[in-house]
């Protein structure tokens, strides 16, 4: 039975040419595949473990050189930083260019309005001295008409020429001009110094114009400013209290300090104009008043 079982059992294996059977084949080509698996894993593993190998060197490196990485982060940001200082630096340069040019140029522009004001302030003093000279030559002017007015008049009342002494003397004594010399003698009688005898050589160091003005304003003539050496003093300060009084400046100081003999028809013209404005437009003045108030009162007593 069992020699039977051995036989058929033998019968159905197949023999390769090797004399391998079938299935041992199979085991062979199953143990060449599950082989050349490992294998490729196993290559796998060793890539995986060079990479591995790799990482920590590099750890390794930066463990041996503490710091290395933040070094290079600050070399990197101290690059960064100077950078922008540069830029900065380069900006303010320039800004400061431009500062430096706006102010050469404020500069300019101050020194040529400088110069403008000057020139206005120059044109403006030399037109104010034109104006002066021109109102001071007008004014001049004026009083020169208004003397030679005066003076026409004088010498329409004055005595014909080509008369005897004793006859032109008569007339002389009864002429305005006579009359106007005895009135400032009287007016002057008394002052020491003075002494009037004509209308020039006794008027001209101003002694004889106060006295005559502190007998007609008497206590507001300033008597104590007068002086017996200088004569500019005598007659500025006359002139003075006669034009605040209303007298017409017709004459100046200049004209009596050029010569010890001032010339007489102006002499005659200036005091008649204080005769007639201190005494005789006075006595008018006075004189209607006077008679207003009179008519008033026999208004009243009408009434």
């Amino acid at each position: 039975m069992s020699s039977v079982v051995r036989s058929s059992y033998s019968s159905r294996q197949t023999r390769t040419a090797g004399g391998v059977t079938r299935s041992e084949e199979k085991c062979i080509r199953e143990a060449r595949t599950a082989t050349e698996g490992t294998r490729r894993e196993d290559t796998k593993l060793t890539v995986r473990m060079d990479g591995l190998k790799v990482s920590e060197e590099k750890l390794t490196k930066n463990e041996k050189v503490p710091g290395l990485r933040t070094r290079s982060l600050k070399d990197a940001n101290d690059n960064d930083i100077e950078k922008k200082v540069a830029g900065k630096n380069d900006v303010s340069k320039k800004l400061n260019s431009r500062v430096e040019s706006k102010g050469a140029e404020a500069a300019v522009d101050l020194k040529a309005e400088a110069a403008k004001r000057r020139q206005r302030t120059t044109m403006n003093i030399e037109q104010r001295m034109v104006e002066q000279k021109q109102r001071k030559a007008a004014e001049q002017k004026k009083r020169a008409q208004g003397r030679q007015a005066f003076k026409a008049q004088l010498e329409s009342n004055a005595p014909a020429r080509g008369t005897s002494n004793k006859s032109s003397f008569k007339r002389a004594a009864d002429s305005n001009i006579e009359k106007l010399l005895r009135w400032t003698q009287n007016l002057t009688y008394g002052y020491p110094g003075v002494e009037v005898t004509d209308f020039s050589a006794s008027w001209a160091d101003g002694l004889a114009f106060c006295a005559v003005l502190n007998s007609l304003c008497p206590g507001e003539f300033p008597l104590d400013k007068m002086s017996e050496d200088d004569r500019k003093v005598n007659l500025d300060l006359a002139f003075e209290f006669a034009s605040k009084k209303g007298v017409p400046p017709l004459i100046e100081s200049a004209d009596i300090l050029r010569t010890k003999h001032p010339e007489p028809r102006s002499m005659v013209t200036y005091l008649h104009t204080i005769y007639k404005v201190l005494v005789a437009d006075k006595a008018e003045k006075e004189k209607a008043a006077k008679n207003g108030e009179d008519g008033n009162s026999g208004e009243k007593n009408g009434d």
